[in-house]
C-alpha cells in the first residue's frame, strides 16, 4: 500500500515533467531562431539560447532523480536500474543534445522518462482512487445532509461544521483547521484529510455576485495554501441556496484557466438555507415603539416620581 509521501511525490514529478515539457518547447524554439541567423550571428553569445538550454537539462536531471526517488519507494529495482543506465549513457547533457528531429524537433529521453514515470504513477493513483473517492461523494452530496440534519444554514461555517462531524467519522486522521506556515500569515482551511494530502474549503452564496465574490476567494486560497508538503489535493465548496445556471461552465472555465487544476476541484451544490428575513421599517418602528412602551409600564413608581416635570410653554 502506497502512503501519502509517495502521492507527493508523484505530485512533484509531475509539476517537474510540466516544467521540463515547457523547457523542451523553448529549447526547439530557440533551436529553430538559429536557422534564421547568419554564421558570424551563430558565433556570438546568445543569451535566450543559453538559458533555454540551462533550464532544460536542469528539469531532465531533477526528473531523473525524483522518478529514481518513486522508483525504489515502489521498490522497482530494475527500473531503477534502468534510469541510471540511461542517464549514464546521456554523459554530459546539455540543451541541444537532448533534441533529435525525425519530421520535426523532439525529445527522445523526456519521452521515455514521462513512459517510465506514467506506469508507475497509475500503482499511485489506483490505491488512492477509493478514499478520495469517498471524501469527493461526501463533499458532492452536502446538500443532503445538510437537508438530512433540518437545518438552515446562513453562513460558511455552518455548513463546515455539519459536513466535518460526517468526515471526522469516516477518516481517523481527520484534520480540523490545519495549519499552513507562511513567512507573514498562517492560514487554516476548513479541513483535510492527512492520509490523502487533501483539504476541504467552504464557501457560502446566496447568489450569482456571491458565487463570484466565492471564486475570487477561491483563487487567493490557491495561492495561500500552495507550497505545503503535506497537502497536495485541495476542493473548493461552493454552497449556493438558489440554483446557479450553467455551474458546469463556471467549474470548466475555472479548470482551463488554472495553472493548478490538477490539484484543485471545485464543486458546486444547491441546498437549503439563506440570509434570515429582515423586518421591514415598519415592522422595526413598531416592534420599537412596544417595547418602550413595555419597558416603561415596568419603572417603578418612585422612579417615575423622580423624573424631571416637563415644562409647560407660555408661563413662569
Amino acid at each position: 500500500m502506497t502512503t501519502k509521501a509517495e502521492h507527493l511525490l508523484v505530485h512533484h514529478i509531475r509539476e517537474t515533467l510540466r516544467e521540463a515539457w515547457a523547457a523542451s518547447r523553448e529549447m526547439i524554439h530557440q533551436i529553430e531562431n538559429q536557422a534564421y541567423k547568419s554564421m558570424k550571428e551563430l558565433e556570438q553569445t546568445d543569451a535566450a539560447y543559453d538559458l533555454a538550454g540551462v533550464m532544460f537539462v536542469y528539469y531532465v536531471e531533477k526528473a531523473f532523480r525524483e522518478i529514481g526517488m518513486l522508483a525504489e519507494r515502489l521498490q522497482l529495482p530494475q527500473t531503477k536500474a534502468d534510469l541510471v543506465e540511461r542517464r549514464k549513457g546521456l554523459k554530459k547533457m546539455t540543451g541541444s543534445g537532448l533534441i533529435e528531429m525525425l519530421e520535426d524537433f523532439y525529445s527522445p529521453v523526456l519521452g521515455e522518462l514521462n513512459a517510465t514515470f506514467e506506469a508507475m504513477a497509475v500503482m499511485v493513483d489506483g490505491s488512492a482512487t477509493t478514499g478520495m473517492s469517498m471524501l469527493e461523494s461526501i463533499l458532492k452530496n452536502t446538500a443532503g445532509i445538510i437537508d438530512d440534519q433540518g437545518l438552515d444554514p446562513t453562513k460558511e461555517g455552518e455548513i463546515d461544521d455539519a459536513i466535518a462531524k460526517i468526515v471526522r467519522y469516516v477518516f481517523p486522521d481527520f484534520v480540523n483547521k490545519p495549519q499552513i506556515d507562511k513567512a507573514v500569515i498562517n492560514y487554516k482551511p476548513d479541513f483535510g484529510v492527512k492520509s490523502l494530502g487533501a483539504l476541504v474549503e467552504y464557501k457560502f452564496a446566496v447568489d450569482v455576485k456571491g458565487v463570484k465574490v466565492a471564486l475570487e476567494g477561491i483563487s487567493a486560497d490557491m495561492i495561500n495554501y500552495a507550497g505545503d508538503p503535506n497537502w497536495g489535493k485541495f476542493y473548493a465548496v461552493i454552497y449556493t441556496t438558489r440554483p446557479i445556471l450553467h455551474a458546469e461552465r463556471i467549474e470548466a472555465h475555472f479548470t482551463s484557466s488554472t495553472r493548478d487544476a490538477d490539484r484543485w476541484s471545485i464543486i458546486f451544490v444547491n441546498g437549503p438555507g439563506g440570509p434570515r428575513t429582515k423586518l421591514k421599517d415598519k415592522e422595526k418602528a413598531k416592534v420599537l415603539q412596544t417595547a418602550k412602551k413595555r419597558d416603561v409600564t415596568k419603572l417603578p413608581s418612585a422612579a417615575l416620581r423622580k423624573a424631571p416635570a416637563t415644562r409647560q410653554k407660555g408661563g413662569d
